[in-house]
């Protein structure tokens, strides 16, 4: 999978994919113009895994796909082609003709999003979303919905789906805004929205940072020691 560079993920330019369309990182106003809960179950959905779905589905080791399991349910296509139209700047619309999602701008189509693909497509999006793809999921979903997407997969099967945790109130995107603009000197609740996901993490992470960077300081002012003057810029 495709690891975007640093600058690719806090621009908030429109990420170029080839033969598919444009990933943007969405800004706070536009993740609030849809609701909280639909921008994590968005997360969610394009964050299962091929083999997550194939052992949810029993076809691991067929010749069947995940994409093929995804797209055969119309209520799971029209939620990816929601999924894929937020955080694209095209608009995502299934073909069962080709079998693909077609990228379309205005009425023209400009790129597909299919089973070869459609991992590396969801990798970029979770990317410029400040989520971590190379980290094991370890069976967690970070909303009821997607939980109830694996557990339905698990049903038509005749098998249980394995318990969940949720995520940690603490580290949620509200929180995050919050505690972010009672901190910083610049960024408050009327600026905030204009930033994109990601470089809202990326602030609250810098912020940290300093925080900690000033607690040393002020050590090092009252009891000498080693301290670094340069370190409040180096990378976290």
């Amino acid at each position: 999978m495709t690891q975007l560079h640093e600058l690719d993920l806090i621009s908030p330019e429109p990420y170029p994919l080839a033969q598919v369309g444009h990933v943007r990182s969405p800004t706070l106003r536009q993740i609030a113009s849809i609701g909280y809960e639909a921008y994590r179950t968005y997360l969610s959905l394009l964050s299962l895994r091929g083999d997550e779905l194939a052992q949810a589905a029993g076809i691991a080791g067929s010749a069947a796909s995940p994409f093929a399991l995804l797209t055969e349910s119309l209520e799971l296509r029209e939620l990816i082609c929601a999924a894929l139209s937020f955080f694209m700047t095209e608009e995502a619309v299934y073909s069962p003709a080709h079998k693909a999602f077609l990228c379309m701008e205005g009425e023209r189509p400009v790129g597909r999003i299919h089973a070869a693909n459609y991992e590396e497509v969801c990798g970029c999006i979770l990317q410029r979303n400040h989520v971590n793809v190379s980290a094991p999921s370890n069976g967690r979903f970070r909303n009821e919905k997607t939980r109830e997407i694996y557990e339905k997969l698990h049903r038509a099967k005749g098998k249980p789906a394995p318990s969940q945790r949720e995520q940690s109130p603490g580290t949620s995107l509200p929180n995050l805004i919050s505690a972010l603009c009672a901190q910083h000197n610049s960024i408050n609740m009327i600026n905030v929205w204009d930033l994109t996901v990601y470089q809202l993490y990326d602030q609250f992470l810098r912020q940290s940072y300093l925080n900690q960077q000033r607690i040393h300081a002020m050590n090092y002012a009252c009891w000498g020691g080693e301290f670094d003057p340069t370190s409040w810029y180096q990378k976290p």
